[in-house]
Formats: structure tokens, sequence, C-alpha cells
């Protein structure tokens, strides 16, 4: 089970590697096999104090409080506040280039809308243009024609559909 979970814990921090680079990653893959080698260490020890023959019920005390205040207690501690402390720096680091790549997006996005702007308001004023064009010049003869001018002409520059 701890060897599953060690070869499951060394594949993701592989991917992981392979994901940032090696500058990013530097020292998580040996965090885990330090731990891994402290573990078998420490399961290895405690077997030991268990199938102890030894009849000094003191003496199997004393590898005990050993195994527990100086092998878990310190060093296990010590091993698991490296990696915790060695991931930190890792998420801190890919939280950074996230918030690069947010500055980067917004920054493209408003130089994008800057460019596309003048695009816009010139391809509206071309079509409103060419949709106002035609009724202004009726306009202009209805209002000739209705103030009595019948000699005006409407423009030829019509299209099909308003000739």
């Amino acid at each position: 089970m701890i060897g599953q979970s060690l070869t499951n814990i060394r594949r993701l921090e592989l991917e992981q590697r392979e994901a940032l680079g090696v500058d990013f990653t530097q020292g998580s893959v040996e965090d885990t096999d330090e731990l891994e080698q402290l573990l078998y260490e420490i399961i290895k020890e405690f077997k030991l104090v268990v199938v102890s023959m030894n009849t000094a019920p003191l003496y199997q005390q004393e590898r005990l409080r050993s195994l527990l205040e100086v092998t878990i207690d310190d060093q296990f501690r010590e091993a698991i506040n490296s990696a915790v402390s060695r991931q930190s720096r890792v998420v801190a680091a890919i939280n950074a280039k996230i918030d690069t790549l947010n500055t980067v997006m917004v920054w493209f996005t408003i130089g994008l809308g800057a460019l596309s702007l003048p695009l816009i308001i010139y391809g509206c004023y071309w079509l409103f243009n060419r949709l106002y064009q035609p009724l202004i010049l009726i306009r202009n003869t209805t209002n000739a024609i209705a103030s009595g001018q019948y000699q005006q002409p409407i423009s030829e520059k019509l299209d099909y559909e308003f000739q």
C-alpha cells in the first residue's frame, strides 16, 4: 500500500516536472525518494522492535521512544515540511505564470479592441452612407415636388431596388 502510494506520488511529480520543467520542480522527486527511504527505515526499525526477542522491556521501550521521537517526530516531520515547502514554491511559480498570462491576455484584448475600433467606426459610417444616401436623394426630390418644382428629376445614382 505504501509502495503503491509512493509510486503514484512519484508518477505525478514526474508529470509535473515534465509539464513545468526542472527549474520549477527541482528537488520534488528527490524529496519523494528521501521520504520513501525514511518510511522504509521506520518500518524496518518498528519491525525490529516488535519482533525483538529481547526480554528487557526497557531496551524495547528505548528503541521505540527513539523511533517515535527522533526518527518519526524529527526526521519524518522535517522531510514532510521540506516537501510541502518545495511544493509551495512550485504552486507560487505556477500562480506567477498564470498571473503573467492573464496580464498578457488582457493587454492583447485591449490592443485588439483599440485596433479594431477604427475599422468598426469606418464600417458603420460606410454602411450608413450606403443605406441613407438613396433615402436622402428621394427625400430631396419629394420635397422639391411638394414645393412645386416638378422639373427636378430623381437622381440616377440609385441602385436597382430604389429605381
